[in-house]
């Protein structure tokens, strides 16, 4: 029996418990894979290989993969679908599909990759996992996603959590994150001043009992790109994100990470 499935549709809710009525904690995007930890009734427990994230998946979502196939393409992740959402052609069943921003090609060649018995055809802007980024390039993907709305455990243009869109822009420019806010602070190396700050820089934000439950990525010039109701720009100092149009601080600064 395989313990092993990759997500074969544009976006699948990965639940915290196996039901549709449960709620969604993150996503598994298309061509992500994961190891099968439990199965029930029509639902598969899996731990997403990207961010080690789990969640129950609706098992007509995931295709099962053997073991070898499964290892061969966690050792591929090394391309990544660069638009916000793209046309692929699945060449063996000779079907269209849309992906999103941050899916995986396992080992992506000449317009086309492969998964287990399956053969696709892909023409998108492609982005490649690196040891660091460019700051432009960065800043320019986190803009295209301004106005995406806020969905708690999104990670698509269709709606996008506070850590799913920063994960989801490190992701398209070389750097893998890990899926939540407080993982997230772990990693990188501290700035500790806002005026050391760098266009690239993640804050994190705190909530009165001291837990992180923000983040959101800085431009260098006193505003922050995050998801808040949608992703947008605000202003951001010592104290906080200040919201212009809500004429208050939102979010109380905790640190600051440089990936």
């Amino acid at each position: 029996m395989s313990n092993y499935v990759f997500c074969t549709v544009s976006a699948a809710p990965l639940r915290s418990d196996p039901s549709h009525r449960s709620e969604m904690v993150t996503q598994m995007l298309f061509a992500e894979a994961a190891e099968i930890l439990e199965e029930k009734a029509g639902w598969i427990l899996v731990r997403n290989t990207d961010d080690n994230y789990s969640g129950w998946a609706d098992a007509k979502q995931m295709f099962k993969i053997t073991r070898e196939e499964y290892e061969a393409m966690a050792a591929d992740y090394t391309a990544f679908c660069n638009e916000p959402i793209f046309k692929v052609n699945n060449e063996t069943t000779a079907e269209d599909f849309n992906i999103c921003l941050g899916s995986p090609l396992p080992g992506y060649s000449r317009g086309g990759f492969s998964i287990g018995p399956f053969r696709y055809n892909y023409n998108g802007r492609v982005s490649y996992m690196s040891t660091g980024y460019n700051n432009t390039k960065l800043l320019k993907t986190a803009i295209g996603l301004i106005n995406t709305p806020y969905l708690w455990g999104g990670r698509t243009l269709m709606g996008i959590d506070c850590s799913g869109f920063v994960q989801i822009v490190f992701k398209v420019n070389g750097i893998n994150l890990l899926r939540d806010a407080w993982q997230q602070a772990l990693q990188g190396s501290t700035v500790s001043f806002l005026t050391e700050c760098e266009p690239g820089d993640v804050a994190f934000f705190e909530n009165e009992e001291g837990k992180i439950i923000h983040t959101g990525i800085l431009d260098g010039e006193g505003q922050i790109i995050h998801a808040s109701g949608q992703v947008r720009i605000d202003r951001i100092d010592h104290e906080g994100i200040y919201n212009t149009h809500e004429n208050r601080y939102t979010h109380k600064l905790r640190l600051i990470k440089r990936m």
